[in-house]
């Protein structure tokens, strides 16, 4: 068993909707993956960053095809419906098509297509794990160049040493690449690639132990994934039986 084959295809074409009618909004974050499912995990990380740095809006972009991941446990249909879902009721919280052409996304043309839209000011939102494993992205040192971004950790977990491991693998491709610290951080604690305008902010946070590997596991083992998914999302996998 599976998602329902009857969602699956193309995402239809609709464009930057959310951007084109938003363009006065000054702050906003990107936050971009597969959502497989999308959980609270996810929405505490946006919250997290919007408060820190008083983000007007925050965009939800769903992966359709991942460089990453090519297999989904769900259509991109399902996957981006199930996003719209989770932030209802959330008015700073907005779903993007953006990823949904049916080509794979890369998160360096991601951000530069938003910004040719968006010209407030972007910040681009991921956890630890995602940013330490960046130099393996495509054009990893433009990317990191290119945007500001906002890194949400555990508590417990060394920045410093996330960063100069990084640092070290970025090296092995491009020898004149190195990070500098910067102290003009809501996180109290930034990084500059060097030859960038842009910071990189990495801030520790409470955040929810959930996956939704771990999600989809539960699923496929008759579990109750109470509490880790907004209650609408919950009805929806159950309705549509995904992860079966």
């Amino acid at each position: 068993m599976g998602h329902n084959t009857s969602r699956e295809g193309r995402f239809p074409d609709r464009g930057f909707h959310f951007l084109d009618r938003e363009s006065g909004i000054l702050r906003a974050g990107l936050l971009s993956g597969v959502f497989d499912p999308i959980h609270k995990g996810h929405i505490n990380c946006a919250r997290q960053a919007a408060r820190l740095f008083k983000l007007d809006r925050v965009y939800f972009a769903p992966t359709a095809v991942s460089p990453h991941k090519r297999r989904c446990g769900a259509s991109a249909l399902d996957r981006y419906a199930m996003t719209q879902i989770a932030l209802l009721g959330r008015p700073r919280f907005l779903v993007s098509d953006i990823e949904m052409g049916g080509e794979v996304s890369f998160t360096v043309d991601t951000i530069r297509k938003f910004k040719r839209k968006f010209k407030g000011g972007l910040y681009f939102i991921m956890g630890l794990d995602a940013f330490a494993d960046t130099h393996n992205w495509k054009s990893a040192a433009s990317l990191l160049k290119g945007s500001d971004f906002i890194v949400i950790s555990r508590p417990g977990l060394e920045l410093e040493k996330t960063v100069a491991g990084l640092e070290k693998k970025l090296r092995a491709k491009q020898k004149d690449i190195s990070f500098s610290t910067t102290d003009i951080s809501p996180c109290g604690y930034a990084v500059k690639l060097s030859g960038s305008r842009h910071a990189i902010h990495l801030c520790t946070a409470r955040q929810m132990d959930v996956s939704s590997t771990a999600i989809r596991q539960k699923i496929r083992a008759g579990k109750s994934i109470k509490y880790l998914v907004p209650k609408a999302v919950e009805q929806y996998i159950m309705k549509v039986e995904l992860y079966r």
